[in-house]
Parts: structure tokens; C-alpha cells; sequence
């Protein structure tokens, strides 16, 4: 969302809550994303969801399968910056999400131990210059790392002591100064989420 200047707005599983319809009919998208499967967005949604705009669906078997196929739904020509987080917490995936905004890259997901194929399948399909690796070695291991490093030339990672550390890593390395920050609870991942496009 951030990458294409779009917002992130969230829905109960099961129905769309009053004030995000209100917000998509002020909004008046030609198309709306809808990310996950019926187990995170029913087709009830789906369908109310159509009567406002175009839907557009992307669904994979699981979180990662579903942010690669994010990132081959809006990088189709690919992208030389890469973001790998932990698929299994979401600070690291947060805090980076800026970064890739400003990058025009993706963030994919991993398990910590192991690089799954259909990330690294998009990984090899992206041709990033450069990968970078969100969290240290409890969050992605050295044996993923040393799976990314044969898709690009460039592999390097942004770690702190901890998540608030982590994102100030982030922020280090991705602007040099800025008139405007969002800060959000490091503790639940709703209005980070939402805050990545601001």
C-alpha cells in the first residue's frame, strides 16, 4: 500500500464495520485489494465490498504465499530493493514498511528458521540489487540469510536489541531527516498497520 500511495484499512472477518464502509464511499477507489483468504476475509465482505468498487482478491495458501503474491501483484517488472521480515511476528514487517514504500520495493515473509520455497521463488522472479534482512537471528536466521545472499548481490541487515530498537534501525537507514513521524503501540500491530501509507 505504501509503494502505490494507497491506504490500509482494516475489517472484521466476517463484516465490514460501518465506519470503513463510510470511509470507501468518501475514498470512491476504481479497485480495492482484499489481502488473505475467506479464513481472514469472508466472501460476505467480498461481496459488500463489490458493491463499492472493483475487488481484486490475493489469497495465498498462507502468509507467505499470500505477500509473495502481493509482491508479484504490484512489482510484476520486479524490484531492485528487498525487504525479508519474520513471518511469524509482525514489528519487523512494520517498521519496514515505510522503508519499502520509499524503496518501491516489497517486504516478504519468512519462518525464522527456514526461507520458504514460494519466498524464494519470488525472490529469484524480483532480481533485487539488494535484500534486507528485519530483526536479528532470533527473528531470521543466519541459515535463511545465507539462502537470500544467492538471490542478490547485495545482502545486509537492520537489528537492534529489540522491535523499538529494531525500527530505529529502520529509521536510521532510511531517512536522513523528516518533518512528519508516526509513532504507534510496539505491542499490537493494528494502527501501525494502518499508519505505514501516512
Amino acid at each position: 500500500a505504501a509503494s502505490i500511495d494507497a491506504p490500509v484499512l482494516l475489517t472484521r472477518t466476517g463484516s465490514l464495520p460501518d465506519p470503513i464502509n463510510d470511509e470507501l464511499k468518501r475514498l470512491k477507489p476504481t479497485e480495492i485489494f482484499v489481502l488473505g483468504g475467506d479464513n481472514a476475509v469472508s466472501g460476505a465482505v467480498k461481496g459488500a465490498l463489490g458493491d463499492l468498487a472493483k475487488v481484486t482478491p490475493i489469497a495465498g495458501a498462507d502468509r507467505y504465499e499470500t505477500a509473495a503474491l502481493v509482491s508479484e501483484k504490484m512489482f510484476p517488472k520486479g524490484a531492485a530493493t528487498v525487504y525479508l521480515a519474520s513471518g511469524q511476528n509482525f514489528p519487523d514487517a512494520l517498521a519496514g514498511g515505510p522503508a519499502a514504500g520509499k524503496a518501491k520495493g516489497p517486504i516478504l515473509l519468512t519462518r525464522t528458521g527456514s526461507l520458504p520455497d514460494v519466498t524464494l521463488a519470488e525472490l529469484e522472479r524480483l532480481e533485487p540489487q539488494k535484500v534486507v534482512i528485519l530483526g536479528g537471528t532470533g527473528a531470521v536466521s543466519d541459515e535463511v540469510a545465507a539462502a537470500v545472499v544467492k538471490t542478490a548481490p547485495s545482502v545486509s541487515r537492520l537489528a537492534g536489541a529489540n522491535r523499538h530498537d529494531t525500527a530505529i534501525k529502520v529509521s536510521v537507514d532510511t531517512f536522513d531527516k523528516a518533518t512528519t513521524v508516526v509513532l504507534a503501540d510496539g505491542g499490537g500491530y493494528p494502527d501501525a498497520l494502518s499508519g505505514a501509507p501516512y
